[in-house]
């Protein structure tokens, strides 16, 4: 039988949730029209989007619907927490369902994004 100390169960919790905000933080801001912030001892990750760039979308309350119908992936809109235009994900979870949601969410970016016209013109 495994016993924690209070300390060293805080210890590994708080390792676990830097390893997963890290795994998070790093493939999200990879992803055009997303801006993850690091979150500083918090369970949760918020994560800002370019509704500019997801025309589909009004608001990130669609975005977030779109998101659990197509790639059931769970997050829980920004507005909640009087933070629009911005998406809460969950850190908690192992770090291999972190980076396969955080694929999931590419996918539907990518589906969905809008092309910036600039690009296009310079041919790039």
């Amino acid at each position: 039988m495994v016993v924690f100390s209070g300390q060293s169960f805080y210890d590994n919790l708080n390792s676990h949730l830097q390893k997963t905000a890290r795994i998070a933080h790093d493939l999200l801001r990879e992803i055009r029209g997303l801006h993850p912030v690091m979150p500083q001892g918090s369970m949760y990750m918020m994560v800002g989007i370019e509704m500019e760039l997801f025309p589909c979308f009004v608001t990130e309350m669609d975005f977030v619907k779109a998101l659990v119908e197509e790639q059931s992936v769970f997050c829980l809109p920004g507005e909640c927490f009087k933070f629009p235009n911005f998406i809460r994900i969950v850190i908690t979870v192992p770090g291999e369902i972190m980076r396969e949601a955080c694929m999931r969410i590419r996918e539907f970016c990518h589906q969905h994004s809008r092309l910036d016209k600039r690009i296009i013109s310079n041919g790039i």
